[in-house]
């Protein structure tokens, strides 16, 4: 996917013009538009970018650091189920069941 037409020159509100490039190539309906801005700058002023000056690798980073805290989060839900699906079977052992 080609981005030549997306300005990469950081100016006063380059890092602003990025995002709404991004929003706008997510090709959402326009209602979310505001939502998706909010949760991009917020996602970039969690990495410690300022959203006013953002590069084009400050938005990179911003997403990596968000996806891999996503992954994490993931991957921590996944193995606190796994443990709970081990306790509730641990505790089915030895117990007798009768079917009517």
């Amino acid at each position: 996917m080609e981005f030549s037409h997306v300005k990469l020159v950081s100016n006063r509100d380059g890092g602003l013009e990025l995002l709404n490039e991004v929003v706008s190539l997510t090709g959402l309906p326009e209602q979310w538009t505001s939502e998706v801005q909010a949760e991009l700058t917020s996602i970039v002023k969690t990495s410690g970018h300022a959203p006013q000056n953002l590069t084009l690798d400050e938005l990179r980073a911003s997403m990596v650091a968000y996806l891999e805290t996503l992954q994490k989060e993931f991957e921590d839900r996944e193995q606190q189920e796994s443990e709970q699906r081990s306790r509730s079977n641990a505790a089915l052992c030895g117990r007798t069941f009768y079917v009517e």
